[in-house]
């Protein structure tokens, strides 16, 4: 049998990790012999077929096997498969939809086109005001503003298609009008 310098390597740096430090050269001389020891033994019991049917050499396969499995590095998902486990556990993701809003209360006139334009130019006003201050409007009993609520909760106060309106509404700017049961 061949002893290769790489076979010295995987000698020394085998009895480093068992032993904390690497051998003296007479320790790698007997760490050697007893390596080409051992494989020739291997050998001869593998050409005997010693290894079949053996549970323990058996169950020694299998482990090492499960030790090389656990040691591989997986390899990185790829953007379909990230995208499917994604939508697989979408609702782990995902938290209740909440609504903080301030709204402006126009009561109807009983005039379509006027009240129209009346709230048109009220949603011009608002988006060239540089700091949203409290607007004119209506008298109403209905709040304000909101902060936080969840979609029921608006439901409750607002009606189902006001709700419906804002939840296709741009975040961040004032928006309207959205039609209430109001």
């Amino acid at each position: 049998m061949l002893v290769t310098p790489q076979l010295r390597e995987l000698v020394r740096g085998r009895f480093a990790r068992l032993q904390g430090r690497f051998p003296s050269a007479e320790e790698e001389q007997r760490a050697l012999e007893e390596w080409v020891r051992e494989e020739i033994l291997y050998r001869e019991g593998m050409r005997l077929g010693l290894a079949q049917n053996d549970p323990v050499t058996r169950r020694r396969i299998g482990q090492r096997v499960m030790l090389l499995a656990d040691a591989a590095v997986p390899m990185p998902p790829d953007e379909a498969t990230l995208r499917a486990w994604f939508e697989s556990q979408r609702d782990r993701y995902t938290s209740a939809v909440r609504y903080s809003l301030r709204q402006v209360f126009l009561a109807p006139s009983g005039d379509d086109a006027g009240d129209r334009e009346r709230a048109e130019l009220l949603l011009r006003d608002l988006q060239d005001r540089a700091a949203p201050a409290p607007p004119a409007g209506d008298a109403t009993l209905l709040p304000a503003a909101l902060d936080a609520a969840s979609a029921q909760q608006v439901r409750n106060r607002f009606g189902n298609a006001f709700e419906a309106q804002l939840a296709r509404a741009p975040l961040r700017r004032w928006t309207g009008p959205l039609t209430s049961a109001f």
